[in-house]
């Protein structure tokens, strides 16, 4: 028999285990519909023609030509597209990115002004333009022609610009609608290559993928097939200077890939545009001149120690509002306000506070006086949004109170004067929740021993790039025999474990879980959640479970889901945070999220970490109040034995198996929370 045939597999939804014959890439790769992808053509994007045409006309004249970008990475590069792409023809190019802390996102009066002063005759926009409407009919009436690409929602009424190339434009039939700036400006050129004769090379394609991955789209599709290329692209040299940093900001000990690329080298970039000074970043994405490539790396990373300096600032601010607060976080979207916040990092610090509240998040610094209408303040904000919430739809309901608005699901930036401010949070927070009905899984199967292997370890590589819809997999496995217990790292702060498995042992690493050992003891059973990876020692390759979380047995032969250590003072302050309602399907998601972990023996779990599992897969926050109804729910519907406290955070408990089929909203527990108002059907 062969091997992979003795593989059982299941996913947390369906704990009935299915015998996997094709193995666990392949499985994850059905399961999340990673097929084949093929790169579309350019010209079924509404308006490439137009724009072709015109492109192909301002090149033959000699035309003076403006490329209007943005700030951002994806900005950056979309610029760098077109910039890269058109220095190989004879015509002037006026390269234009507008100035974060004075200007703003978008296309806007002193981008037209530049545009006109430089007697241009063609005005290009990137990942900007589409709600550019009276700007882009500014730039019309003094005889510059316009072409429009950009990938943000778009508005009610479009600019009426020469061309308007969007994959979401109402009357567009691309097949794919998750492109990035960088990737509508990838394709503009592609559509040059093919109907101009001159093919683009490989950069452009590393452009796109870093403006695509910078910009957090799905990696899915033809995301997917600009990430690879354009990876590749650049560790054949496309982009040295890039190439130059990476190895700057990684130390030469990380290999470049979708997700190092995330957290080592784009923040450098943005760096440029969050403090102002955006020349460095534009200056090494399209200098050929080798040179210049150490001084703008140098002046990359000095700019982005300023940056993590006003970042550490705002967060600290930030969290000291919500403690002092916490009804704050009984809004829907978290709005935080303060005078002096360094604009450029508002973002990012909104991503953050979302990653610790699971809350959409927007924060708002006041505008200079020069900037606003005399006599009146003006907040610009900056927005994250939870995973699968729809933070553009929610934001947009009350845009009529706002001065300036723009974005996508996932990020918005936007304006709004202080005499509306109350009453556009009120509006956003009292509107009807909008959710995209995709959302990820807390782990992807539960594997069993046999699956450490390294053909099965080194196959999850056809599932890269990972990114967002398509993160690195998790695995769950479960009944694995310890045979080694060791506190490791040059403070003992981590945890590594061996398992016998057959006449073979395994390992795994836990990254400051080491206070765990006590728990432990050879013999033991353990059930295991983490990531598999090649561990690489003295020429030797061998499977490794990079190890989130596991269930330890316990004095009494229970077992205890750990995770980070949780002190009273902890569990106390998270409590003081308020949720919104629960609703029905929150009920069935923590069901799903629970079940795995539980057994018909006595369990002991972490009601804190429950919570923590079920936020991730649910992308919001609840209590642990409403972490102990639920397990009510269960325990009326014959699921779960009733729970017995075992210290502040713990409770005893064990799986039944009920005789007749259950349902839920007949539980005495569910229909109480409905009559209170706490759960909405």
């Amino acid at each position: 028999m062969n091997l992979l045939e003795t593989y059982w597999i299941g996913s947390y939804s369906d704990l009935d285990l299915e015998p996997l014959q094709k193995g666990v890439a392949s499985f994850v790769m059905g399961k999340r519909h990673l097929g084949r992808v093929d790169s579309h053509d350019p010209f079924l994007l509404k308006d490439m023609d137009k724009a072709v045409d015109l492109l192909l006309e301002a090149i033959a004249k000699g035309k003076r030509i403006f490329i209007h970008g943005d700030y951002d990475v994806d900005g950056l590069t979309a610029s760098s597209i077109l910039l890269d792409y058109l220095a190989d023809f004879p015509i002037e190019l006026y390269p234009y990115i507008p100035n974060r802390l004075d200007e703003g996102y978008g296309l806007k009066t002193q981008g037209v002004e530049e545009a006109i002063n430089w007697q241009a005759d063609l005005l290009i926009t990137v990942d900007c333009g589409i709600k550019s409407v009276e700007e882009v009919a500014m730039l019309r009436e003094v005889g510059i022609d316009v072409i429009v690409t950009d990938h943000h929602e778009v508005g009610e009424i479009l600019p009426d610009a020469n061309a308007v190339i969007n994959p979401h434009r109402a009357d567009d039939s691309y097949p794919f609608k998750d492109l990035a700036g960088a990737g509508v400006a990838y394709k503009l050129v592609q559509a040059l290559g093919e109907k101009g004769g001159l093919r683009p090379g490989p950069r452009p394609c590393a452009y796109a993928a870093l403006g695509t991955i910078a910009d957090i789209m799905p990696v899915l599709g033809e995301n997917r097939l600009i990430i690879q290329r354009g990876i590749e692209a650049i560790k054949e040299g496309a982009l040295p200077a890039v190439s130059l940093l990476f190895e700057a900001s990684a130390g030469g000990e990380e290999e470049i890939s979708a997700l190092t690329l995330s957290y080592k080298l784009i923040p450098k970039l943005n760096a440029a545009g969050r403090m102002g000074r955006i020349d460095p970043a534009l200056n090494l994405l399209i200098s050929r001149d080798p040179s210049l490539y150490e001084s703008l790396v140098q002046e990359l990373l000095g700019l982005n120690k300023a940056r993590q300096d006003e970042e550490k600032k705002v967060l600290d601010e930030a969290l000291t509002m919500v403690r002092e607060n916490p009804q704050l976080l009984d809004d829907r979207v978290l709005f935080l306000r303060k005078r002096d916040w360094h604009p450029g990092v508002l973002g990012i610090v909104s991503s953050r506070l979302r990653q610790s509240f699971q809350k959409p998040t927007v924060l708002f610094s006041e505008v200079t006086e020069e900037e606003a209408k005399e006599g009146q303040i003006l907040w610009k904000g900056s927005g994250r949004s939870a995973d699968r919430f729809n933070l553009y739809e929610s934001l947009a309901q009350g845009q009529e109170l706002l001065e300036s608005f723009g974005g996508h699901s996932q990020a918005c930036g936007l304006a709004v004067l202080d005499e509306n401010w109350q009453a556009y949070k009120d509006k956003v927070n009292g509107g009807p929740e909008l959710w995209d009905s995709r959302k990820e899984e807390a782990f992807d199967a539960v594997l069993s021993p046999l699956a450490l292997n390294l053909d099965e370890v080194r196959a999850l590589s056809i599932l890269e790039p990972f990114g967002k819809a398509n993160t690195e997999p998790n695995f769950v496995f479960k009944d694995m025999p310890l045979s080694l217990v060791q506190a490791v790292g040059r403070d003992k702060t981590h945890l590594r474990l061996g398992f016998s498995v057959g006449d073979k042992t395994y390992y795994g690493i836990g990254f400051s879980l080491a206070p765990y050992a006590e728990f432990l003891k050879p013999g033991d059973h353990v059930t295991l959640l983490g990531k598999l990876q090649i561990n690489s020692w003295q020429g030797q390759d061998s499977p490794q479970i990079m190890m989130e979380d596991l269930l330890v047995p316990g004095e009494e032969k229970t077992a205890i889901l750990l995770g980070r250590p949780d002190s009273e003072e902890d569990l106390e302050k998270a409590e003081d945070f308020t949720t919104d309602a629960l609703r029905a399907d929150d009920v069935v998601a923590f069901w799903k999220s629970l079940s795995p972990f539980l057994s018909e023996d006595s369990s002991l779990v972490s009601l804190k970490r429950l919570k923590r599992i079920l936020e991730q897969v649910r992308s919001r926050t609840y209590s642990l109040n409403q972490v102990e109804a639920m397990l009510e729910i269960f325990v009326d519907s014959g699921l779960l034995s009733h729970p017995r406290p075992v210290g502040p955070d713990c409770v005893l408990l064990n799986i039944l198996i009920p005789q007749n089929k259950v349902k839920l909203s007949d539980t005495p527990s569910w229909q109480v929370l409905v009559e209170k108002g706490d759960l909405l059907l």
